[in-house]
């Protein structure tokens, strides 16, 4: 299993199915069960979009400390009906409308994952450059609620709970709601570019390190062709010739115009897990929608970035404080 960012041992790339086929664990990763859905009404981004917004607020659950030692708060918030946690640091100064950023994860071990301790060193450092930082647990991991199919769902659930994070972070009375941004890496990468073409509001700015496939379907035939995982989610959905209308609506590429945020992604050229020409790509399709996009490729960098977290935080405090100072 790949070292994460804080060298501490944890998963290596997606969400759901896909992050057991990124992980790397030797342990047989679990099958879920079809879903018993017809395919028109499986939810999609559309679904969140054409949806009324949702009004989360933070619930405080437990003031603590978090890997660390430093202070922090665990709190709840509520995404598509399900009690969704987080955990916030704020900066030292703990002033009134820091900016924030809603950190969010890739694939770990579901059962194990908290916000508390993983990405921990990277959290710190973008909380000492005078960041409020929320990390939550997406649904089905660690203290949140389990999402309904959220195996096969293609993560369009946990999209809708980093867009409820950010919603919830603008209202936090500690937090400038016109200074936030999204960053998510890997799987968590993806995500953070789903929710802004989902609410173009939700951040001012994204950053995606090391995300993966901008199209789902190009996650599931490059990590889950030849298991029985593949076999669940066509069963659930088609595949992308059986159902391109799913797929399209599940692939943030199909809502590229809706993308009012700037986007920074970095990629590793060594990244043997999620292959930089991925991020290529991405960059490719949003400049040729005209959309504000920048690509950082990080020579003989690896899933992690080798593990650099300084040159992971440097480079996103750089682009935040000129896209949203």
């Amino acid at each position: 299993m790949p070292d994460g960012i804080s060298a501490r041992p944890r998963g290596a790339a997606a969400i759901a199915l896909i992050a057991f086929a990124l992980s790397g664990c030797t342990a047989a990763s679990p099958t879920p069960s079809p879903v018993d859905a017809a395919l028109p009404n499986a939810s999609t981004l559309r679904t969140i979009i054409e949806a009324e917004p949702e009004a989360p607020v933070f619930e405080l659950v437990q003031e603590t400390t978090d890997f660390d030692g430093d202070p922090a708060e665990v709190v709840a918030y509520e995404s598509g009906g399900l009690d969704v946690q987080a955990v916030i640091r704020r900066p030292p100064s703990a002033a009134v409308a820091s900016p924030a950023i809603v950190l969010v994860h890739g694939s770990v071990d579901p059962e194990e994952y908290s916000g508390l301790t993983d990405y921990d060193d990277l959290a710190d450092l973008l909380v000492d450059s005078g960041y409020t930082v929320v990390s939550p647990d997406l649904r089905s991991h660690g203290d949140s609620e389990d999402g309904p199919s959220w195996e096969v769902d293609m993560d369009v659930g946990a999209t809708l709970d980093v867009v409820n994070a950010a919603r919830a972070t603008a209202g936090d009375p500690r937090v400038d709601p016109n200074r936030i941004a999204l960053f998510g890496h890997s799987s968590g990468g993806t995500l953070v570019v789903k929710s802004a073409v989902v609410d173009p509001q939700a951040a001012r700015a994204v950053v995606a390190v090391a995300p993966t496939h901008v199209s789902p379907w190009e996650d599931v035939r490059r990590f889950l062709s030849g298991t029985p995982s593949y076999d669940t989610v066509v069963a659930a959905h088609g595949d992308a010739e059986e159902s391109p209308d799913y797929w399209r609506e599940v692939s943030a590429l199909t809502y590229v115009d809706r993308m009012a945020a700037p986007l920074l992604v970095m990629h590793g050229t060594s990244d043997e897990i999620v292959p930089v020409g991925w991020s290529r790509f991405l960059e490719a399709q949003w400049t040729d929608a005209g959309k504000a996009v920048t690509l950082t490729e990080v020579e003989g960098g690896d899933h992690w970035m080798n593990g650099d977290v300084d040159l992971i935080a440097e480079a996103t405090t750089a682009f935040l404080a000129e896209k949203m100072p």
